[in-house]
């Protein structure tokens, strides 16, 4: 509410995120300030992801899948060259969800990253966010529909109809995880994966979030915690 978001800006005026300990926690508020619709302080995590503390560079770059500005962009294309294999996983993560075409070449670079881990995983979050694992093939779509600021996934712009149908499967944490920041609809999978939610239960209130929240959730909308955001190439 807006006396929670006036308490977190305080906390962060009042914070200078000098150290290393004080900055994560600026990190960490900003999340707790995205949760809440409150993108106001996103530079400050943005400049974070410049600091000498891997650590602090990390719950940074965290932070940016939650929270976005108008060069959250140009801040994750640059961790390319970031020492940190957990940084360049994070901000990995943080490019497919912005979803823009333009977040193909960044993820591109990260396919052939040292860490054959993470180049996995940047391949399959190329297909996920342009239908093809083929970095050619995804590189010419993303010259074809480039400046579109629709949110894209699978090459399409987002249905989150589908991304809630998908979040249901089983072993789709992943997706489950994408859901929640997208949406802010957890069903259930919030839960620890030791106590997993019962599925009959997941899909009634699966059923009953879309019949009373998907018809806001606009087709190729940018959306963080279930608050419309501003997304630009």
């Amino acid at each position: 509410d807006a006396r929670g978001v006036a308490l977190l800006r305080r906390l962060v005026r009042e914070n200078p995120a000098t150290d290393g300990d004080s900055a994560e926690a600026v990190a960490e508020v900003i999340v707790a300030l995205a949760r809440l619709g409150d993108f106001d302080e996103v530079r400050i995590v943005e400049e974070l992801t410049r600091h000498g503390s891997v650590a602090v560079r990390l719950a940074a770059v965290r932070a940016l899948s939650h929270a976005v500005g108008p060069d959250t962009l140009a801040t994750l294309s640059r961790l390319g060259d970031e020492p940190s294999s957990e940084v360049r996983l994070q901000a990995l993560r943080a490019l497919f969800l912005l979803g823009l075409p333009e977040c193909v070449e960044p993820i591109a670079a990260l396919t052939r990253d040292p860490d054959a881990a993470l180049a996995s995983i940047a391949m399959a979050r190329l297909e996920a966010l342009t239908g093809s694992s083929d970095v050619a093939l995804a590189r010419a779509w993303a010259a074809r529909v480039a400046g579109d600021a629709r949110c894209r996934r699978r090459g399409e712009p987002i249905d989150y109809g589908r991304l809630a149908e998908e979040s249901l499967a089983e072993g789709e944490r992943d997706v489950s995880e994408e859901l929640e920041i997208r949406t802010g609809a957890t069903f259930g999978s919030a839960l620890p994966p030791l106590l997993p939610m019962d599925p009959d239960e997941q899909e009634r209130l699966a059923r009953a979030w879309r019949d009373r929240e998907l018809p806001r959730f606009e087709v190729g909308g940018h959306y963080r915690h279930g608050f419309a955001v501003r997304v630009t190439p």
